[in-house]
């Protein structure tokens, strides 16, 4: 069978078009945006602790220790990548924090407890303990840690 460059570059463009072939350049997904990876480097500057299925979320440096009236609002006005969508983490996306980030000594956390924005009631929130990972309902004046995270 006689192969010719007609026919190669036919298959080198198909192969582009499906995907098939990468020219390099890093990751790139399905729709065309970049792909990520636990530990990479977000957007924002932050580090990616979720990434699946094309989701992707990236959390931002330690903003210090406030109560968690105010953890919401530092987190809220935090700007990391000059990007103004970021918020305090629900108690699921702390626990996928702790577990794919801290865990594996990725994000320099601190030992100790972080806020999440979820509410237990109109005095109570949770927070995670990022010694062992246990989560627990306190008093919303109380001061913790904080990270700011959000969808890439």
């Amino acid at each position: 069978m006689k192969i010719t460059c007609k026919f190669l570059f036919s298959l080198l463009v198909v192969g582009l078009i499906f995907g098939a072939i990468n020219c390099g350049g890093g990751q790139v997904a399905k729709d065309n945006r970049p792909a990520y990876k636990i530990g990479d480097t977000g957007p924002g500057g932050g580090i990616v602790f979720f990434a699946e299925d094309g989701q992707y979320k990236e959390c931002g440096v330690e903003l210090g220790s406030f109560n968690w009236h105010d953890a919401s609002k530092v987190a809220q006005r935090y700007n990391g990548g000059d990007l103004t969508d970021w918020r305090l983490p629900d108690k699921d996306e702390l626990d996928l924090i702790y577990k794919n980030l801290h865990v594996n000594s990725l994000g320099e956390f601190s030992n100790g407890w972080y806020w999440s924005s979820s509410s237990g009631d109109d005095n109570d929130a949770w927070n995670q303990n990022f010694n062992n990972g246990n989560q627990r309902s306190i008093s919303k004046f109380d001061s913790n840690r904080v990270r700011a995270v959000r969808v890439i």
